[in-house]
């Protein structure tokens, strides 16, 4: 991908703008990255903060085209890519000129091909709002360093949610990378088996989706089941259905949602009003979502001019008949004088 400017020619127009002030300028903006990036990036971040950017058609590039940029060493800004998250990653930390720093990466795929993405810090917070299988528009992400990395001043879109498995739909999930929700029925014995001539342990744990249950087996972290108990709600993310069985390996999610177990509050969303917040009912108690978990549920950011009315109508549109789980900030401070608890996240579950 060939820039359609010239950072020489930027640096000159900034120049011209800046004067001799132009390297404290730009020192500064490296320092605020925590030179994390490149000088040529910061001086393409001086030059879009100060509309000197020509105007060009976005671009959005394949994990292929990606992955060749990366083995070239080559810096860009900007860089769009649309692709399905494969895989979570551990967070690790990062010793970088005697500072550290938290970097979590995801595996994005398209096709046959995948590459990582990685976010630093409190942009790790971010991922709380995705889920293995969905496919998601990253903008503005930079590429330097042999890393994609989303940025300050990148953006996402939830192009496609993937939706919880609806036993009526079985055939057509088999071999399928799949998202599950239910309620931790049982939990089985260890299994002991043989693996390259060792003994290995399998765990596993019967799980009821509406009318029906299932047997979870999870292959690789098998600790994982000793955190679950009997009657937890999960909701387990990259998992394949085979023989009836759903099967976990070393990238599957297995996620508590019943959350410090009796603070979580399930139930069918009742109604919605907006009175400075949007407040929904449950079980005929207000709860009050905060402006983070509309973005979680919508999958987008909330534009600061959306009218209320339009807000409104698109939380119905979410979440009026749907059945939630909403862990409640029980901290008696937070409680309004209308007795309406104010909710710290959202699950939803159908």
């Amino acid at each position: 991908m060939q820039a359609e400017y010239n950072i020489s020619e930027l640096e000159e127009l900034l120049k011209s703008r800046l004067g001799s002030g132009l390297e404290d300028v730009i020192e500064a903006k490296l320092k605020k990255f925590n030179y994390l990036i490149s000088r040529e990036i910061a001086i393409e971040i001086l030059a879009r903060e100060h509309n000197l950017l020509p105007s060009r058609k976005e671009k959005f590039l394949s994990i292929a085209e990606v992955k060749k940029l990366l083995h070239e060493g080559a810096k860009h800004f900007n860089v769009s890519i649309k692709a399905t998250i494969s895989t979570f990653l551990p967070t690790r930390v990062i010793m970088k000129n005697g500072n550290v720093y938290r970097m979590r990466e995801l595996i994005l795929e398209e096709e046959s091909e995948r590459c990582r993405l990685s976010f630093w810090d409190e942009s790790i917070d971010l991922l709380n709002n995705f889920s293995i299988g969905d496919t998601i528009l990253f903008k503005n992400l930079y590429l330097s360093s042999g890393y994609l990395t989303y940025s300050k001043y990148s953006s996402y879109e939830i192009c496609e949610k993937i939706l919880p498995f609806d036993p009526s739909e079985q055939k057509k999930q088999d071999n399928k990378k799949i998202l599950v929700q239910g309620s931790v029925i049982e939990i089985e014995p260890p299994y002991h088996y043989l693996k390259n001539g060792r003994e290995a342990i399998m765990k596993s744990f019967r799980i009821a989706i509406g009318n029906a249950t299932y047997r979870v087996v999870v292959w690789d972290n098998p600790e994982r089941v000793d955190k679950l108990t009997e009657g937890d709600m999960v909701r387990i993310e990259g998992v394949t259905l085979r023989n009836n069985e759903f099967h976990a390996n070393w990238n599957s999610r297995i996620i508590k949602l019943r959350l410090l177990g009796k603070d979580i509050v399930l139930g069918k969303v009742e109604a919605l009003v907006h009175d400075n917040d949007i407040i929904l009912y449950i079980l005929s108690k207000k709860y009050i979502l905060p402006r983070n978990l509309l973005m979680k549920i919508f999958g987008r950011n909330i534009n600061q001019d959306i009218t209320s009315e339009t807000l409104l109508e698109i939380s119905k549109n979410k979440l009026l008949g749907k059945k939630v789980a909403i862990k409640p900030i029980t901290n008696d401070s937070q409680e309004t004088s209308n007795d309406c608890l104010v909710a710290k996240d959202i699950y939803l579950i159908s």
